[in-house]
């Protein structure tokens, strides 16, 4: 068999961007027998919790990174998907509790995403609140946004008012990061006034520089199937398990019935019509999300870059047992070709974050310093620079 480096193939999985697809559906939900309470087990304490709201993956890398850094600094961390929220304990003000930074991404013409609405609906609810039921709520904000859009970074801001209304502090001015131009970098600039903000609260001494990254992967196993082959494979699509629903992350297929130019002009608009799912239903001001794979060619150079073989059939495990099945880059197995056809964006320019993360798996230190400077604010105009070399 290949020498199959998986290490180097999840970590191009986990750098890679997905879209969304529909936004709005209706899900059939099943009534639970009732049952006796089971009972509590001890709670698992924290002293930092990042929950971030993402459509695309951004706002959840940005959690990981500052989780990395709060353990890089001693301090007890975990990163909590909105969908996973749990309204009763983050009432409970009897609880020891965490600091929590919310990383919230806006979607559309201002509304939170998919996996925050339900979360958005909660603190937002001025009938079933008060303006002390967060009191005990220490707090910090950074929203994704894009000036392109009317209600820039509207999430972030409605979450930091509701929040504040209800007696939650901010300690941490709220972070405004805009994608039209360069979200990493507003990033960057401001969880380094946050950890300096914070860490009087947090009982930590904080250097940046010194802070050590996880390399990306590290809690998963690629696991090779060297008996399947690609026709053994269901191109099934499946709703999210936890939710029964299609989502960003579990799309359904469809086939495009008619695709027409709607008039001539300077600018294309075109009349789509598509087929639905059955348990899919569109509504008025939904959105369509287009899931586009990566160049066969490319994937084939790609392939080749990294010694792999397109047709050898992988699939993904969890080391991490606090992560389910319905959080990994992908579900079941595919092979390497689909791998890199569906999950990274090959097309993209990189980014600093990724640069950042191939230089944890440069054997050369000479290139691991270069990965690092060019990832670094102060390599910013040099990686530019060497962008406009390669367009000549």
């Amino acid at each position: 068999m290949e020498n199959l480096n998986g290490t180097v193939l999840i970590s191009v999985i986990l750098v890679g961007v997905v879209v969304a697809l529909f936004r709005n559906f209706k899900q059939r939900v099943g009534k639970q027998n009732a049952q006796a309470p089971p009972a509590k087990k001890k709670k698992e304490e924290y002293d930092i919790v990042c929950m971030y709201g993402s459509q695309t993956g951004t706002a959840e890398g940005f959690a990981k990174i500052l989780s990395n850094e709060a353990e890089s600094f001693g301090l007890k961390s975990k990163v909590v998907d909105l969908e996973d929220f749990d309204q009763e304990n983050f009432l409970d003000s009897s609880e020891k509790h965490p600091y929590y930074v919310f990383l919230m991404a806006t979607y559309g013409e201002g509304d939170p995403t998919d996996n925050a609405v339900q979360f958005m609906n909660f603190v937002t609810d001025e009938d079933n609140s008060t303006d002390s039921d967060l009191e005990h709520v220490k707090y910090s904000v950074y929203g994704l946004g894009n000036k392109q859009y009317t209600h820039f970074n509207a999430t972030a801001k409605k979450l930091d008012k509701s929040l504040k209304k209800r007696g939650a502090q901010r300690s941490c001015e709220i972070g405004t990061g805009d994608d039209d131009e360069d979200i990493e970098s507003d990033f960057r600039d401001w969880k380094t006034n946050f950890w300096k903000t914070v860490a009087a609260d947090l009982g930590v001494s904080v250097d940046i520089s010194q802070v050590k990254q996880k390399k990306p992967g590290s809690h998963l196993k690629l696991v090779v199937h060297e008996n399947e082959t690609e026709a053994n494979i269901p191109r099934d699509f499946n709703p999210n398990p936890s939710t029964n629903a299609f989502d960003a992350v579990h799309p359904f297929e469809c086939q495009v019935l008619v695709n027409r130019e709607l008039f001539v002009s300077d600018r294309s608009c075109r009349h789509i019509e598509l087929t639905m799912h059955d348990d899919v239903y569109y509504e008025t001001g939904d959105h369509l999300g287009v899931l586009p794979e990566n160049p066969p060619a490319l994937v084939q150079a790609i392939a080749k870059r990294l010694s792999l073989n397109t047709s050898t059939v992988v699939s993904i495990e969890s080391l991490d047992s606090s992560i389910s099945a319905s959080k990994l880059p992908f579900q079941g197995k595919l092979t390497i070709g689909d791998v890199l056809g569906r999950c990274p964006d090959l097309t993209c320019t990189v980014s600093p974050q990724v640069l950042s993360s191939l230089a944890l798996f440069a054997t050369d230190p000479k290139q691991e310093q270069e990965l690092n400077m060019l990832s670094s604010k102060e390599g910013q105009v040099c990686y530019l620079l060497y962008l406009l070399l390669l367009l000549l």
